[in-house]
């Protein structure tokens, strides 16, 4: 009891406590605690020593943090200046391709389809130019080639495809997209001879629209606007007739 004993330091946190049953009993503490309250005895008021149990200070509880990686920032083109063929075109193909966007406008509301997601992708403007270039800027088979591919998105619905859809067919091992090439498109691989089963005709469109449904989204998210296609011609010679 005697606080001329007491160290300046909060740091010396072990001392001899009271004999008991003629054994010393030591306390250490791993806490830093105020000494004052916890490493030494109390006067009472009739001046004897009394222990006090010490008092720890807990430690907040530590909350796990979950790391989210940041996502990769699309390199999609937005402006129809910036597509690589745009600079290469000639001013009349250019007005007819702003003919065209208007156009394009007034027969999908003339149709009358409420579906926002084949809205956005078969009005986009990139879509719509390289349908231009697809007909030689020829505005009757420019829209009769966009019609056709609008009731086909509609009915079809390719994007909704999920590979899950298709995993039971062994086609998808003979059509199926694969990683980038040196220019960073991303590559398609078709490759025939991978199996020798005989494949259903709608298995085979369902593989087909999905793959390129997917080859194509990466090749406008990653800037590149195109995709590589690869021929595998491993194993062709084989004698199973295939129908496709």
């Amino acid at each position: 009891g005697n606080t001329s004993d007491r160290p300046n330091n909060s740091e010396d946190l072990s001392f001899d406590g009271s004999m008991e049953d003629g054994l010393p009993r030591r306390y250490t503490f791993t806490t830093q605690v105020k000494p004052s309250d916890a490493l030494y005895p109390d006067q009472d008021q009739a001046g004897e020593a009394s222990l006090v149990s010490p008092i720890y200070e807990e430690e907040p509880d530590q909350q796990e943090i979950e790391i989210v990686p940041p996502k990769k920032k699309s390199k999609r083109i937005k402006k129809v200046e910036d597509y690589f063929q745009w600079d290469s075109l000639k001013p009349k193909e250019k007005d007819m391709y702003y003919d065209f966007v208007k156009t394009a406008k007034r027969a999908w509301a003339d149709m009358a389809y409420e579906d926002a997601q084949v809205q956005k992708t078969v009005l986009d403007k990139i879509a719509l130019l390289r349908f231009c270039i697809a007909r030689n800027f020829h505005p009757k088979e420019v829209l009769d080639l966009w019609t056709k591919w609008v009731n086909w998105r509609v009915m079809y619905q390719p994007h909704k495809i999920r590979k899950r859809d298709i995993k039971h067919t062994a086609f998808r091992k003979c059509l199926y997209v694969s990683k980038k090439n040196k220019l960073g498109c991303p590559c398609a691989v078709i490759s025939p001879g991978a199996t020798n089963e005989v494949y259903d005709i709608e298995d085979v469109q369902k593989v087909v629209a999905y793959v390129l449904e997917k080859v194509s989204k990466k090749a406008d998210k990653n800037g590149t606007t195109q995709f590589c296609v690869i021929f595998d011609r491993t194993n062709m010679k084989n004698k199973t007739e295939k129908k496709w």
